[in-house]
């Protein structure tokens, strides 16, 4: 019986053998093994989703999406963003105005007005500081607004707020909800204080006519430029971080450091013929708007390269960018209104085979 048996066997042809070995669960059938298979089938399939990913877009070259937010008879501009809420102005003498962030059937809920005067308007988790004649006003997100200190182009970051005083000439303060320390107080000119927790980033000229530079405040005060006969303009700091436009000699640029204090992290994002301006910085990413040579539009980096999130026509200005939103204003029939541009999100076939990729990695170990 063994002898027939083993003849039997020897006469078998490979593709027609089963070999199942259950301590391993590998099964093969005409000669290969199941797991293999399913590998090379899953490797496949992988690349069918990647390549369709290119094809249809990936998350790099995902279209960003923007939504017009309001619709008012009046130019709305100079809008702050945090946490997908908005605040902006009302030009005209129509005064500080809040968006909260919410949609009915689809569309964005009508923006309240929260005074009817007032300009420069920043806003911090629901709260906004703004201007009215040289004095700061605070609106604690519900009620009426309140008169806080004498002081102009404040900004609102936590339960603190910077802004400049004017004597002889412009100097910064820093408001903690009680009482006032100078941030800077010298012969120079300083003023536009952007403020993240208790660091305060500004700009300042030895006289109106001169050229300007960079300043950073800890504690104590750090010149972060110095370029003779160009300016730095516009700071703009989050979490250590810090961008500005400084002038090449030919045009503005973009520039930024990841530490503010390290010259070594300096970086100069944008190189090009045009103005680059309004610079905002969000977990080191940057968001500008750039004249194209024919109309401004709003730029983004992303850490590592450039994005055009607008591509049209009109004069998409003034972007802020928090939350991985960007809000900026664009002119639409006869006045400029409020949008709110989405970063893109990686796409369902890229996570798809980004989730297969990660499968096969721990199948192989």
């Amino acid at each position: 019986m063994a002898a027939q048996q083993v003849a039997a066997r020897s006469h078998e042809s490979p593709v027609t053998r089963h070999v199942m070995r259950w301590g391993d669960r590998t099964v093969r059938t005409n000669g290969c093994s199941r797991r293999f298979i399913r590998t090379r089938l899953a490797a496949l399939t992988l690349a069918l989703l990647l390549g369709a990913a290119v094809l249809l877009g990936s998350p790099a070259q995902a279209a960003w999406v923007s939504e017009q937010i309001t619709d008012l008879g009046f130019d709305c501009i100079y809008p702050s963003l945090h946490n997908g809420q908005i605040a902006f102005k009302g030009d005209a003498g129509n005064g500080i105005w809040f968006w909260d962030g919410t949609h009915v059937g689809g569309s964005p809920t009508p923006a309240v007005q929260v005074d009817t005067s007032g300009s420069h308007p920043k806003l911090y988790d629901g709260a906004i500081a703004y201007e009215i004649s040289n004095g700061t006003w605070y609106w604690p997100g519900s009620g009426a607004p309140q008169y806080i200190l004498a002081g102009r182009w404040p900004d609102l970051h936590d339960d603190k707020i910077a802004y400049v005083t004017s004597g002889s000439g412009y100097d910064i303060k820093l408001w903690d909800g009680v009482s006032s320390q100078t941030v800077a107080n010298s012969s120079l000119h300083e003023r536009d204080p952007d403020l993240y927790g208790s660091h305060v980033a500004y700009m300042a000229t030895a006289t109106l006519n001169q050229n300007r530079d960079i300043y950073f405040w800890d504690g104590s005060t750090h010149q972060i430029t110095n370029t003779p006969g160009l300016d730095e303009l516009y700071p703009s700091v989050y979490d250590g971080q810090l961008a500005w436009i400084g002038h090449d000699g030919n045009d503005y640029e973009i520039f930024f450091r990841t530490d503010a204090l390290n010259p070594a992290t300096q970086i100069q994002i944008t190189n090009n013929p045009y103005d680059d301006e309004h610079t905002t910085v969000w977990e080191g990413k940057v968001a500008w708007q750039y004249w194209d040579g024919n109309d401004w539009e709003i730029m983004f980096w992303n850490g590592s390269s450039i994005e055009q999130v607008t591509d049209n026509d009109l004069d998409d200005i003034h972007p802020n960018l928090h939350g991985g939103m960007i809000a900026y204003t664009r002119p639409i029939g006869a006045h400029y209104q409020i949008m709110l541009a989405r970063i893109p999100e990686p796409s369902l076939l890229a996570l798809s085979a980004l989730g297969l990729l990660a499968l096969l990695r721990r199948r192989k170990r």
